[in-house]
């Protein structure tokens, strides 16, 4: 590839991030408190406002333990849906898997645990959160074997139109 065709890549890549981030930041309210960006914060992320920490806390405020009683909760989710993912991949060998309500990525991603247990695993993340679809290519990355998918939807999508919904994929191959 000559130089001119790789900086023609490079400024068509910056410029449809451009796009992307623009998109979002004009969806975006930091005004209000989003359970995905709540969720990142007790998990220990960085990609949260100080309304979502300040839900947080008076979220938490009546357990006993208070904000870090609930982050010890929120990482026992994450153990949980990570052993049960290895259970489903590995033992069980399911390949094929739907996370709805996927948000903020991290590091025990629903591909990242399955693919690593059984590299063929695909996976279809669906969300509907401007600030996920922003971190929708940290998704996006899959095993060679396998693949995974975004798709912009809810759970209360209609069927027909959650199959035609935009989806962004490391495969080109249909899914079933």
């Amino acid at each position: 590839m000559n130089g001119a065709l790789v900086i023609a890549a490079a400024v068509g890549a910056f410029t449809g991030l451009f796009a992307l981030w623009s998109w979002v930041m004009n969806r975006l309210d930091t005004s209000v408190a989003h359970p995905a960006r709540v969720y990142d914060f007790l998990l220990g992320g960085a990609d949260n406002f100080a309304v979502d920490r300040e839900a947080a806390e008076r979220g938490s405020a009546s357990l006993p333990g208070g904000i870090e009683r609930a982050r010890a909760m929120v990482r026992s989710q994450r153990a949980f849906l990570a052993s049960a993912m290895r259970r489903l991949a590995g033992e069980l060998g399911v390949r094929q898997f739907l996370d709805i309500g996927t948000g903020i990525p991290n590091g025990d991603n629903v591909h990242v645990v399955a693919q690593q247990t059984a590299p063929a695993s695909r996976v279809v993340y669906v969300d509907n959160d401007p600030v996920v679809l922003a971190h929708a290519h940290t998704l996006l990355k899959s095993t060679p074997q396998g693949a995974t998918a975004y798709i912009t939807a809810t759970c209360a999508t209609p069927i027909p139109s959650f199959a035609r919904q935009p989806r962004h994929s490391t495969s080109p191959r249909r899914w079933p």
